[in-house]
C-alpha cells in the first residue's frame, strides 16, 4: 500500500499509513526505507515523479523518528535502485529540477 500511495502521489493516503504505523508502533524507518521489487523506495519514487509535497513530507517524517535521524537520512539519500540509482542521480537525469535541488539540500544538512 506504502508504495502505490507514493505511486501516484497521494499523501492523504501516505500520511494515514504513517499514523498507522506510528500507531501499531511499526519500526517507522523500515516503513521509509522497504523496496519494491526494482530497488525504490516511496522517496525515490517521490523524486521520480517530482511530487515535491511529499518529497518534502518524507523528510519532515525523518525528523519525526527521532533515533539515528542523520543515519536514516543516509540510507534514504543513498539507496540505490535494481540499475545502482540513487533518487538524486534519476532526479537529475529526468530533468526534475524541483526535486534534484530539494534533494540537494536535503543531503547538505546531513553530510555537511
Amino acid at each position: 500500500m506504502w508504495h502505490y500511495a507514493a505511486c501516484f502521489g497521494k499523501l492523504e493516503a501516505l500520511q494515514t499509513l504513517w499514523n498507522l504505523a506510528k500507531e501499531v508502533e511499526l519500526k517507522v524507518d523500515e516503513l521509509l526505507l522497504v523496496k519494491t521489487e526494482d530497488g525504490i523506495t516511496a522517496f525515490y519514487m517521490e523524486a521520480h515523479d517530482n511530487h515535491m509535497e511529499i518529497l518534502q513530507k518524507i523528510c519532515v517524517w525523518t525528523e519525526e523518528w527521532q533515533l539515528n535521524t542523520n543515519e536514516l537520512k543516509k540510507k534514504l539519500l543513498l539507496a540505490k535502485d535494481k540499475n545502482g540509482y540513487i533518487a538524486w542521480q534519476r532526479a537529475t537525469f529526468l530533468g526534475r529540477l524541483e526535486a534534484s535541488e530539494m534533494l540537494w539540500s536535503f543531503a547538505e544538512e546531513v553530510f555537511i
